[in-house]
């Protein structure tokens, strides 16, 4: 539907940040629904999704998506 061949659930931030240097059209999924509904607004093309959403050292910061650039906030 969305052209996402893999999912990936990142163990650590090392673990996210790896697979995010292995895949040039990786985004990162924090919350849920961001990247989906980049995906289906913008119809944007990314292969790869890496959920950090459960890692325990994100607890508490808001990741936020500007274009290629990302925004940190504390919650």
């Amino acid at each position: 539907m969305y052209g996402i061949k893999n999912y990936h659930r990142a163990d650590n931030i090392a673990h996210a940040v790896a697979l995010l240097a292995q895949n040039s059209t990786a985004r990162l999924l924090a919350d849920g629904t961001d990247v989906l509904i980049q995906l289906h607004h913008l119809n944007s093309h990314f292969d790869h999704i890496i959920d950090i959403h459960y890692l325990p050292a994100l607890l508490g910061i808001r990741v936020i998506f500007v274009s290629h650039r990302v925004r940190l906030s504390m919650n």
